[in-house]
């Protein structure tokens, strides 16, 4: 009997003292990656052919271990010729708190409207994947890339 009594005392302290160190994650001891970023569209005014404007995104990590940016890739619906970005090279790392700002300059070809996403890939388990749109300010027209 007193081993009964043993084995379930320790078993209580274990579940006592694991839920004492539970984080809001839910796991022991362990803080998780999230990524942010501001803002969550980029729009940027429309400038004549020939003269550029930019905007910067601001990607930063709200979570409480190392946050790991492995992609900043713009879709297919956005011309690599009008659109350019300027970033540290891959994968980036962003401790807690720690964030970046990404410049998105645009210097447009023709007149056209011009719509698409910037795709960044992280090791944010709960939002691996994060879409920014990036489009024009007349742009009206929903690209899907």
């Amino acid at each position: 009997m007193s081993r009964i009594i043993k084995s379930a005392a320790t078993t209580l302290f274990l579940f006592a003292a694991l839920a004492a160190t539970a984080c809001e994650d839910g796991i022991s001891g362990q803080a998780f990656p999230q990524i942010q970023v501001d803002p969550g569209e980029v729009v940027l005014p429309a400038v004549p052919v020939g003269e550029r404007t930019t905007k910067f995104l601001r990607i930063w990590n709200a979570g409480g271990s190392e946050l790991i940016i492995t992609t900043l890739d713009f879709s297919n619906a956005l011309d690599a010729r009008e659109f350019t970005k300027d970033h540290p090279e891959l994968p980036i790392r962003l401790q807690g708190e720690e964030e970046i700002s990404i410049p998105i300059r645009y210097a447009p070809l023709d007149e056209d409207n011009d719509e698409g996403h910037l795709i960044i890939e992280s090791n944010d388990a709960r939002e691996p994947t994060v879409r920014v749109r990036i489009y024009t300010l007349e742009s009206t027209t929903d690209l899907v890339a």
